[in-house]
Order: C-alpha cells, then sequence, then structure tokens
C-alpha cells in the first residue's frame, strides 16, 4: 500500500513553502519581461531600417 501524506501535511508544507514558490515566480516573470524588452531593443531598429528602406526604394 502506498504511503499517502494526509492533506492537513500537505498543506502545511504548501503554506511553508509558499514564499519559495512566490519567489521563484516572481523571478521567472521578471526574467520573461526583460528577455522581451532586450528582444524588442534588438529587434526593433532592425526591421525600422528595413522598413524605411522598402519605402525609400518604391520613391
Amino acid at each position: 500500500m502506498p504511503n499517502i501524506v494526509p492533506r492537513s501535511d500537505s498543506m502545511e508544507n504548501f503554506r511553508k513553502h509558499l514564499p519559495e514558490y512566490l519567489m521563484e515566480a516572481a523571478l521567472l516573470g521578471i526574467f520573461l519581461i526583460v528577455a522581451g524588452v532586450f528582444t524588442i531593443m534588438f529587434e526593433y531598429p532592425l526591421r525600422y531600417n528595413a522598413l524605411v528602406e522598402n519605402v525609400e526604394r518604391k520613391f
């Protein structure tokens, strides 16, 4: 028979480790936002220049 942890113990462990879970989620969110900002910063000028060159070629 498997060793089943009573619900009260699992909730107690969850509450005990909740700050760690929240810190990990917050840091992951910050990382994703920073990665998106850097991607936009590095990719947007290239796309903007390509767009301007295409417009200049037409006129």
